[in-house]
């Protein structure tokens, strides 16, 4: 899979519908697992298909301008090579082989006769559970305040500003400021904006999260969840921050002033 395609598939993945201009609204509903038959199960999976008319969660154009932090015509570029080879069918084709890789395939059950049958309905009850618990599972810790704590503070040096400090002075100098802290060059990005408003727009909207701004010299203005030293801590990172804060989160090396390629 390529950048884009791990942009869309990430959106579809928390069940977000995603615009595309020429074919409609791509939406991702899961379902949950099935018996089909007296002893064959049928996993949980993503159905996918267009709409006409539907709740927007993103457009595409937007998913790759922010996932790859570039400029509107870039993303645009980006999206008509990724696109002038597919269709709508293909499209679908290519996340539900992605999405459901292992979901086709009923898995049976084996029971012996005059078994009880809780026995048999145990496997189907964890895997439903299973299968709630893995959609669902974020919602249920904020619903029993698990986000009272704080879990996304951000690990960056205490000599760096919180995103509270950072209203008062310019940008660059917050940049500047982070970026001196020489032992967390990895930065994990759950946000790009064009202007300083809009950054601390957004930072305002997430009061429960303790957020920075970095400039990444290209006139973009980069919202950290966290920072790190390493690479692969930064990689576990950024699967955190994309199943619970935004699945198009990506890693930012302020050293080289470049996306990390994972």
């Amino acid at each position: 899979m390529n950048k884009v395609d791990i942009l869309i598939y990430n959106a579809l993945s928390r069940n977000r519908s995603v615009h595309f201009p020429e074919f409609g609204i791509l939406v991702s509903e899961p379902q949950s697992a099935a018996l089909i038959d007296k002893n064959l199960i049928r996993p949980p999976l993503y159905r996918l298909y267009w709409k006409k008319d539907f709740p927007v969660n993103i457009d595409v154009i937007e998913l790759i301008e922010t996932g790859l932090a570039v400029s509107r015509e870039q993303a645009e570029e980006e999206y008509k090579k990724w696109v002038k080879d597919l269709n709508a069918k293909r499209i679908i084709e290519l996340f539900d082989s992605e999405l459901n890789f292992n979901s086709r395939v009923p898995v049976k059950l084996y029971t012996r006769r005059r078994v009880s049958l809780w026995i048999i309905l145990l496997p189907v009850i964890f895997l439903l559970l299973g299968a709630l618990f893995y959609m669902y599972g974020g919602y249920i810790f904020d619903f029993f305040g698990k986000g009272s704590a704080e879990p996304w503070k951000v690990e960056i040096s205490a000599d760096a500003p919180t995103w509270q400090e950072a209203e008062t002075q310019p940008v660059e100098e917050v940049s500047r400021e982070v970026e001196a802290t020489a032992s967390n060059i990895y930065h994990i990005v759950v946000g790009v904006f064009s202007t300083n408003e809009n950054a601390d727009r957004f930072i305002a909207s997430k009061p429960r999260l303790t957020l920075t701004k970095l400039d990444n010299g290209n006139g973009r203005i980069l919202v950290c969840a966290y920072a790190t030293a390493t690479r692969e801590e930064a990689i576990r990172m950024q699967e955190r921050a994309q199943s619970e804060i935004e699945p198009a989160a990506w890693i930012w090396n302020s050293e080289t002033k470049s996306a990390v390629n994972r």
